[in-house]
């Protein structure tokens, strides 16, 4: 069963997020995050599979949350991305900024996303 809401944060720090992750609802993402993270429980990894839709907005705040992680010696996992993400990941050469897999509904192994925009193109 799919998440209703567009951010759940597991114990483990499994956050889960649901719907389009775009400018319409990133700032409410980013705000239920922080609020998480103030408490104690920042993220460890995100699980994307009931997203719909990523804008560059959406991929930002991933930026963002990995950034995040990265000062504070985490390292963040991002699952089950969207086509979407994956191709906007390329074009913005970001795929050495992020740990990203994409979705697998297939029942073969996820591929890692990793390379650029020029390699894609070549």
């Amino acid at each position: 069963m799919k998440n209703s809401k567009p951010f759940s944060l597991d114990p483990s720090g499994l956050a889960r997020l649901s719907g389009a992750l775009t400018l319409d609802t990133v700032a409410a993402i980013y705000q239920q995050a922080k609020t998480e993270a103030a408490q104690g429980r920042p993220i460890a990894d995100i699980d994307l599979d009931a997203i719909s839709h990523v804008d560059s907005s959406g991929l930002a705040l991933l930026l963002e949350w990995q950034s995040v992680a990265s000062r504070d010696g985490r390292s963040l996992h991002i699952r089950n991305a969207p086509a979407d993400l994956l191709s906007l990941v390329n074009l913005c050469e970001a795929s050495d900024l992020l740990t990203i897999e994409g979705r697998n509904h297939s029942g073969a192994a996820p591929a890692m996303q990793s390379g650029s925009f020029q390699d894609a193109i070549a």
